[in-house]
């Protein structure tokens, strides 16, 4: 007897008139809400309504100005890259009436520099390796483009992080999450789709920051870093955090039970447990 064969799943955003608007009240927009207006109105923003928002829009590495540009036939005909598209002319093909790419455009508008820096790593790599090889490098990039967030809290938390003790990290130092002492910036827009399906378990790839002086200021220094290929060289730097359990995530994350059974909130493998 044959093994099913299993097949990937693949995430259906749920259509707009499904969406409850109440949902954009939920932490992991916190960093987009003024481009919220784009979710809760009646229509679809088009590309004209982003380019009216991004007039300042340019590319950090390249200086060009940066452009919202419908993604149809006619425009892909050009035969280029999508990431070569950005890099040489400045224009981020975007498909209309689709949350993802809506929550994208979200992202280069808050976050342009390491967006920019994302680009040209990403159009580097593939003039140098070709279409059909995908470097650990590239993987790194797509995953934190995608599901990425940026985190930093006290060396504490750090350690029960370390070792996957949720308990710790998240119910005994709940306080400091509502206190803001440990603190995330939500940047992978594939994230924001996913939370409009209520109650999801929301988990994110991570950049943690060493420096926790200025959170904002530590956008500009990422940005540097991947540009300069000193970091999102592999997935392995990337630390992986279900968000669900930050408080006021998700409806149990009061619940030391939740954390303690919840399918996200795995415990340490035991080669990490020998590195550690």
């Amino acid at each position: 007897m044959k093994a099913p064969i299993k097949t990937k799943r693949v995430f259906i955003s749920p259509v707009r008139e499904n969406v409850n608007k109440a949902i954009f009240k939920h932490p992991v927009f916190r960093d987009v809400a003024d481009f919220l207006s784009w979710t809760t109105s009646e229509q679809w923003p088009n590309v004209k309504a982003l380019n009216q928002t991004s007039v300042n829009l340019s590319h950090t590495y390249t200086g060009k100005p940066l452009a919202f540009v419908k993604q149809t036939a006619e425009l892909l005909n050009d035969e280029m890259h999508y990431e070569q598209r950005i890099f040489q002319r400045g224009l981020i093909a975007t498909r209309e009436n689709n949350w993802h790419d809506l929550f994208n455009a979200m992202m280069w508008l808050k976050y342009p520099k390491i967006k920019s820096a994302l680009n040209a790593r990403q159009w580097g790599d593939i003039e140098g390796h070709g279409l059909k090889t995908r470097t650990p490098a590239q993987c790194a990039m797509t995953l934190f483009d995608e599901a990425g967030a940026i985190v930093t809290m006290p060396d504490e938390m750090l350690a029960c992080w370390k070792q996957h003790d949720w308990q710790g990290l998240f119910i005994e130092h709940a306080d400091v999450w509502r206190q803001g002492r440990a603190r995330v910036a939500v940047f992978g827009h594939a994230l924001l789709d996913h939370a409009l399906v209520t109650e999801t378990l929301l988990v994110a790839k991570c950049i943690v920051l060493e420096d926790k002086s200025d959170f904002s200021l530590s956008f500009e220094r990422i940005a540097s870093g991947i540009y300069t290929e000193n970091s999102l060289r592999s997935n392995s730097e990337l630390r992986t955090l279900p968000l669900c359990g930050i408080p006021g995530w998700h409806s149990a994350t009061n619940s030391a039970e939740f954390v303690r059974t919840a399918a996200c909130f795995s415990p340490l493998s035991a080669r990490k447990k020998a590195l550690a």
